[in-house]
C-alpha cells in the first residue's frame, strides 16, 4: 500500500488571498522620530530647498515689518536692531523647535517678573537671540489656576565656563516652531522643527536632483563588442594590450574624429531619454511646495504655469498665513516687549502699531485707486452730503493709508499746524 504524505503548500494564501487582508498597506504604520536641534542643522546647512523653507515665512513675516503710531517707538526699535533680532529667532524657532529674545532691562533682577511701566526712558540696554538649548526650562505649573499653566515657572540660561542664571519667563519673547497639540509630548516645553514632518519630501526631492545629475554625465555612453573578450581578459599581457588598444583608438576619435577599430568589433552608443525629467522634477517641486505651504512661485522662484495664471491668488493666501501667523503667534509673544519698548522710548502709554500689508500694489493700481477715490470725493462735494473739512480728511487719510501718497498726511498736519487759519485745519 502507497504511503501518501498531505503536502501544505506555503503560497496558497498569498495566490489566492484567503484567510488573509489582501490591502497591502494594512500594516503600514507612522512612527514619530524627533529631530534633534544637530540633525536640524545639518540639514539645514547641506539643503537650500530645506533652508529656504525655513528662511522664506521668517523673512516675509518681518519683511514688510510694522507701522506704530509715536515715530518715537520706531526710532527705538532701530535702536535695538529689532526687526533683524527677530528674523533670526524666528528662523531658529521654525529650526529646531523653539527659541528666544532676552529683554535686558532691569537685569539686576532677572529672576523677577519684568514690569514694563517701571522701565525709564532707554530703559532696555539689550536684545539678545538664544537658541533653546541655551535655555534650560523648569518643570511645567501645573495649576490650572496659574497664568503659566503648562509653561515653565523659570528658565535657567546656561552661559560660558558653566555659569548659571535664573530667569523669569516675562523676560523671555518665546517663539517656538511647530507647537505641539499636547505639550506633555513636547521636548522641554519647545516645538517641532517645522522640517520634522517634511524631511522626507525634503530628502526625495535632493535625490532627484542628484540622480539627474549624474544622469547628465552618462548622457551619451561610447559601446565597443570585442570579440573573446571575456575568454582573455584573465590573461594580464591581454589586459594590458586592451587598455592601451582603448587609450589610442580615444586619442584618435579626439583628435581627428576617427574611430580605428577592428572589422569585428561591433561599436555602439546609449543615450539617456531627458524628455520626462522635466515633468518629474516639477512633481516633486510641487510636493516640496506643499509641505511646506509656500506657493511654488515664492518657493522656488518660478513663472505660474498656466496661459491666464499670475499666481496672484496662491500668494495672497500665503500672505494671508503669514498675517494670522502675525496676529495669533507673534504679536502675543512680543507683548510685553513691545509694552517695555513704548516706555524705553518714551513715547505715549497708548502708542499703537499695526502690521504693514504684506501684498504691495503696483504704481498702476496704486494710481487707479487714487483716482477713483478722488473721483468719489469730488461727487460727494458737489452733492452736498458731506462737508468739505471732514472729506478732506478722509480722503488724506485714505490716500496715505493705502500708499497712493504716502506722506500726504504727514504733510498735511504740518501744513495745518503752521496754517491754522485755514478753513481745512478745523473739519467740524
Amino acid at each position: 500500500m502507497t504511503k501518501h504524505d498531505k503536502i501544505h503548500d506555503g503560497l496558497r494564501n498569498v495566490v489566492a488571498g484567503l484567510g488573509t487582508d489582501r490591502d497591502k498597506a494594512h500594516l503600514s504604520e507612522y512612527v514619530f522620530s524627533p529631530m534633534v536641534e544637530q540633525q536640524a542643522i545639518t540639514i539645514y546647512r547641506s539643503s537650500w530647498l530645506a533652508r529656504k523653507i525655513v528662511d522664506i515665512p521668517a523673512a516675509d513675516a518681518f519683511r514688510e515689518w510694522r507701522e506704530w503710531s509715536d515715530e518715537k517707538v520706531e526710532a527705538e526699535e532701530n535702536r535695538l536692531h529689532l526687526k533683524q533680532k527677530m528674523i533670526s529667532a524666528l528662523v531658529r524657532a521654525r529650526l529646531t523647535g523653539g527659541s528666544a529674545i532676552l529683554i535686558g532691562a532691569d537685569i539686576e533682577n532677572m529672576d523677577r517678573p519684568l514690569d514694563p511701566t517701571q522701565i525709564g526712558a532707554g530703559g532696555i540696554k539689550y536684545l539678545s537671540v538664544l537658541s533653546k538649548s541655551q535655555l534650560t526650562p523648569s518643570p511645567l505649573v501645573f495649576d490650572v489656576s496659574d497664568d503659566r499653566f503648562m509653561k515653565p515657572e523659570k528658565y535657567t540660561l546656561n552661559g560660558a565656563g558653566g555659569s548659571m542664571m535664573d530667569i523669569h519667563p516675562s523676560r523671555l519673547v518665546i517663539l517656538s516652531g511647530i507647537p505641539v497639540v499636547d505639550p506633555l509630548y513636547a521636548t522641554w516645553t519647545w516645538g517641532d522643527s517645522v522640517l520634522t514632518s517634511m524631511i522626507d519630501t525634503i530628502r526625495n526631492f535632493d535625490a532627484i536632483m542628484g540622480n539627474i545629475s549624474s544622469m547628465v554625465y552618462e548622457a551619451k555612453v561610447d559601446t565597443i563588442g570585442i570579440p573573446g573578450l571575456m575568454q582573455n581578459i584573465a590573461s594580464p599581457e591581454y589586459e594590458t594590450k586592451l587598455i592601451a588598444r582603448l587609450k589610442l583608438a580615444e586619442i584618435g576619435k579626439g583628435v581627428n574624429g576617427a574611430y580605428v577599430h577592428d572589422a569585428e568589433e561591433i561599436l555602439g552608443q546609449k543615450s539617456a531619454n531627458f524628455s520626462a525629467l522635466p515633468d518629474l522634477i516639477e512633481k516633486y517641486m510641487k510636493a516640496a511646495a506643499g509641505a511646506a505651504d509656500i506657493p511654488m512661485t515664492r518657493l522656488m522662484g518660478q513663472s505660474p504655469a498656466g496661459m491666464s495664471s499670475t499666481g496672484e491668488s496662491d500668494l495672497r493666501n500665503y500672505y494671508d498665513r503669514i498675517s494670522a501667523m502675525q496676529g495669533v503667534e507673534i504679536s502675543p509673544a512680543m507683548a510685553i516687549l513691545d509694552a517695555a519698548i513704548v516706555t524705553s522710548s518714551g513715547a505715549a502709554a497708548d502708542a499703537g502699531f499695526k502690521w504693514c500689508s504684506l501684498w504691495q500694489e503696483s504704481d498702476a493700481s496704486r494710481a487707479d485707486i487714487g483716482e477713483k477715490i478722488a473721483d468719489v470725493a469730488s461727487k460727494l462735494v458737489m452733492s452736498g452730503i458731506i462737508p468739505e473739512g471732514p472729506l478732506s480728511s478722509a480722503v488724506v487719510t485714505a490716500m496715505s493709508s493705502m500708499g497712493v501718497l504716502p506722506h500726504l498726511k504727514h504733510e498735511m498736519d504740518e501744513y495745518f499746524a503752521a496754517n491754522p487759519d485755514d478753513p481745512l485745519a478745523d473739519p467740524v
